[in-house]
Formats: structure tokens, sequence, C-alpha cells
């Protein structure tokens, strides 16, 4: 009992915030919103947290042999992809007996499944894979020479994808381009990385680079392939510094109601992942299209989106936590 790893609550404070973000991705209206500064860091701040989580438990004593194992490999498999997969049947049966056809399996199949965020569990399961040889390579090398490294390897991957010009459906569930997020949440574990001045001048450089990315067209092909032009190394310093800050935020705010609201969000963050991908596929804001004036019918749409996302998995969760308390 006295070896039992405390829970970080500033972790899944962090995480309840992304799955926030990740519902009012799909929403609002983002190029008036700049949701590139905080939105748009959903995916890569769950990323960030599951290398971070990871390389802890490898300081902790987790090896390659358990963390490879068939156990370790269900286990995630069932918290990951059974939901995910009994969703996306769930969602094909709807669409082809209620719209009549509205979901060909082709398209899943390209999709990966259907609704906003169905590539996430595809790159999920690749990180999972890679992870272990990253932090190898991080506990091996200097933090420079790591550092040279896998910026060298994200050029290179993104010289090959131009060349080759990668398709957008293979692509978008190619983990690849989220590669040097998981190698600086391992550092940032690793050295215990706080935040200073160099974490926040890297951090606005990174931001530039997202606006830039994001605000623009100009193609800057070799060297950062022109699709999912937010999702490339030099714009994730800037998720390091979304992490920290929302850490300082949990630790300064711990005992606000907010704070504990979005700790209990947190707990829950991969099935309301799971549940806004089901909304979103059969509620758009052409759904509200009967509302005449524009900026009412975004707001209802905001607001029926965000409500059908949460309260149905914080109800259902709590409800069978009580169950179990019994």
């Amino acid at each position: 009992m006295g070896n039992e790893i405390k829970r970080d609550l500033s972790i899944d404070f962090v995480k309840g915030i992304a799955a926030l973000f990740v519902v009012l991705l799909h929403s609002m209206p983002n190029n008036y919103t700049f949701s590139v500064a905080w939105a748009s860091e959903a995916v890569p701040l769950f990323l960030f947290i599951s290398a971070w989580l990871t390389y802890g438990s490898f300081q902790n004593g987790k090896t390659m042999q358990i963390y490879y194992s068939v156990g370790s490999f269900c286990k995630m498999f069932k918290r990951i992809f059974r939901p995910f997969l009994l969703m996306t049947i769930v969602q094909f049966c709807i669409f082809n007996c209620i719209k009549m056809g509205g979901g060909s399996i082709t398209a899943i199949i390209a999709g990966g499944g259907i609704g906003p965020g169905s590539y996430y569990p595809w790159l999920y399961f690749q990180a999972w894979i890679v992870l272990p040889l990253i932090i190898i390579i991080v506990d091996r090398l200097s933090w420079k020479k790591s550092m040279l490294l896998f910026i060298a390897i994200c050029c290179a991957l993104n010289i090959l994808s131009s060349w080759i010009q990668v398709p957008d459906f293979i692509y978008r569930l190619a983990f690849y381009r989220y590669l040097f997020v998981l190698y600086l949440a391992c550092m940032v574990r690793k050295y215990d990385v706080q935040l200073s001045g160099r974490v926040v001048f890297l951090g606005i450089i990174s931001l530039f680079f997202l606006i830039f990315m994001t605000y623009t067209d100009i193609n800057l092909e070799p060297f950062f392939f022109n699709q999912w032009r937010s999702c490339h190394w030099l714009g994730y310093f800037y998720t390091v510094l979304c992490f920290m800050i929302l850490r300082i935020i949990y630790n300064a705010t711990h005992e606000s109601i907010g704070s504990k609201f979005f700790v209990l969000l947190g707990g829950f963050s991969y099935e309301v992942f799971l549940c806004q991908m089901f909304v979103f596929s059969f509620i758009t804001l052409d759904t509200f299209s009967g509302i005449e004036n524009m900026l009412l019918s975004q707001l209802v749409f905001i607001i029926t989106t965000l409500i059908l996302s949460i309260v149905p998995v914080l109800t259902y969760k709590l409800y069978i936590r009580r169950l179990w308390v019994r």
C-alpha cells in the first residue's frame, strides 16, 4: 500500500480541458475563434499525455516484456478499440437503417470510422507500438543528440511524404505527423522540464508557426508536407507550453468547482471523445437551418452538441460507479 503511486489530478484536469476542446473544435466556426491557439491542441495534448504517462510507467519499473505482453495488448484493445468498434457498428446500422445507406463500408474503412476524430484510435495504436522505441532513444542519447535525431526524422518524413504525395486518407490515419510530440513528452518527463523563459520562447515561436500554417496558403514543401498543416514538428513546442500552463492553472485553482469538474471529465475523456464522434456524425449545423438567425443557430448547435457529447457520458459513468459502491 505504501508504494502505490498517487494519481496526478492535474493530468486529469488537462485531459478534461482537451475533451472540451474536441467538442468545441467540431462545433465552432474555427476561422473566427482562433482555435489554432486552443481547441486544435486537443489531439496533441491527448497524445502528449499518453507518452508522458508511458515514460513515467517505465521510470517506475515497467519493462518491455510487460509492455508488449498479451495482457497489456488486451488491456489496450479493450480500453481503446472495443468501444470504438462497437460504436462504429451501431453508427453503420443507424446510417443504413434510418438514413438508407448513408455510410458505406468503403468510406468507413478509408476514414478509419465514422465521425470527426475517427482516426484517433488508429493513431493511438501506432503510438502505443512505437513509444517504447522512442523511450529507448531518449534514455540512451543526450538531449541534444536525441533532439537533432527526431527533428531530422520528422524532416525526412515530410520530404518523403511530399515526394510521393501521400493520399489524404492515408496521411490522416498515419501517426508519424505526431511523432515529435511523443518525443517531447518523453523529454519533459525524463528531465522534469518546468515552465521557463526558454519553454515560453519556443512555445511562442511554435504558435507563430501554427498561425502561419493555418491562415496562409503558402506551400512549404518539401520541408513541411502540405496536408494537416498545423500538425508538424515545429508546432508541438506550443503543446508543451499549453500542457505546463494548464497544470499550473489546476494547481492554482484545484479547490474550485470548475477544476473539480474538469478533473471528473478528464477521467472519462476518451468516452467523451467517442460520444462526440457519434453526435457529430448525425448532427450538423444544417440540422438547425430552420433558425434564421445565423448566430443563434450556431449557438444552439454548440450548446446541443456539448450537452449530447458530455452529459450522457457523465450520467452513465457516475451511475455505474454508484452501483459498484453499493
